[in-house]
């Protein structure tokens, strides 16, 4: 797999992280996946039981029917358990010729790789990756891809796992968005309070997030410019009433150092009651506050460019140089040729220069 192809898969898997809330339905996306990452042919995922501290099957692929379903995995016990006990990748050519290998299997195996699921320092469980051709090889950049990867998907585990509970599921999605540098935001439309933010704002504000989400609508404004204020309460109330889904507009907040830096502030919709109606917006502000200077620095240049234009003793004009036509002249050059501004721009530096001395001035 290229290595375009490689960023596009775990791209993907990152969105299943906020897609798939069941781990049933997860599961098999992961290992499918994984066994499609580098070029396998077959796949099983095993996850930890916490109770019991026993691995079972989560999902397979490639198989024709669950595949170690019944074979309950512990510490040391074949390529899935010395994972789980030695926390490192393991890779077995020849299967049948290994002297740890299980022997009740279903279905014949040949070369196995298998990586670990690590959260907070734990195994969680163990992806094994099937290749079946007598010369198949697993290659170290395979290997540094499955692992990769197999962090990723421990998070995405860890995430299903802890949906169920509202501030637990907070915690997976701020170890995400916390590497984020853009703001993102959860505002309940109800409560008129953010429920959630990640440390990008704790950044920006100075202040702490607990402290944000005790703050109402009123607490949060005293962080907008207020000129700013009016378009996101008119924003609000036309997704409230329905005639936006998705709204973009540039605003300012205050930081800690007391500067007003500009912001880009996407609001989509994000959540609703039983009864269908919105309860939660989600907001992502991107700081855009360097490209606003370099245009305001711009508008300025541009300015003082066209002032000295404006005031030189001399004619200048001003050309496009795709079109060869003037663009812009200065009133000593509309003075000593005796053209308007709107006869100039109908020529070229050329035509100036071909005019004949006689010439009436007239291109009516």
């Amino acid at each position: 797999m290229s290595l375009p192809q490689y960023i596009d898969s775990l791209h993907q898997t990152t969105l299943d992280l906020l897609r798939y809330r069941d781990i049933n339905q997860l599961m098999p996306q992961i290992i499918e996946r994984a066994v499609k990452l580098i070029g396998g042919d077959r796949g099983f995922v095993y996850l930890v039981d916490p109770d019991t501290q026993v691995m079972r099957q989560s999902a397979a692929y490639g198989f024709k029917e669950r595949f170690y379903d019944d074979i309950v995995v512990t510490k040391g016990v074949g390529i899935t358990g010395i994972v789980w006990q030695t926390r490192q990748t393991q890779i077995v050519y020849n299967y049948h010729q290994w002297a740890h290998r299980i022997s009740n299997l279903h279905e014949p195996v040949r070369h196995i790789a298998a990586v670990p699921l690590i959260l907070d320092d734990e195994v969680v469980g163990v992806i094994s990756v099937l290749k079946d051709a007598p010369d198949a090889v697993y290659t170290e950049a395979d290997m540094k891809i499955l692992a990769s990867f197999a962090d990723l998907s421990a998070v995405a585990i860890e995430n299903s796992r802890l949906y169920s509970e509202l501030q637990q599921s907070e915690h997976f999605k701020q170890k995400i968005t916390n590497l984020m540098p853009d703001i993102v935001y959860v505002y309940d439309l109800i409560e008129q309070r953010n429920i959630y933010a990640n440390l990008a704002l704790e950044r920006v504000l100075g202040t702490t997030q607990a402290q944000i989400y005790q703050q109402s609508f009123e607490g949060l404004s005293t962080y907008v410019h207020p000129d700013d204020l009016p378009k996101i309460v008119e924003h609000l109330k036309k997704i409230q009433r329905g005639e936006a889904t998705d709204v973009v507009f540039e605003m300012r907040l205050k930081d800690k150092h007391g500067v007003w830096r500009w912001f880009q502030n996407h609001i989509t919709l994000f959540h609703w009651d039983e009864a269908g109606n919105l309860t939660q917006i989600l907001g992502v502000l991107q700081d855009v506050h360097d490209r606003k200077q370099a245009e305001e620095s711009l508008r300025q240049t541009e300015s003082r460019f066209r002032t000295l234009i404006e005031h030189a003793p001399e004619a200048i004009f001003v050309y496009d140089a795709d079109t060869g036509f003037i663009v812009h002249a200065n009133q000593n050059a509309i003075q000593q040729f005796g053209y308007s501004l709107e006869q100039l721009k109908q020529m070229t530096p050329m035509d100036l220069v071909r005019l004949p001395e006689d010439d009436n001035r007239d291109l009516t």
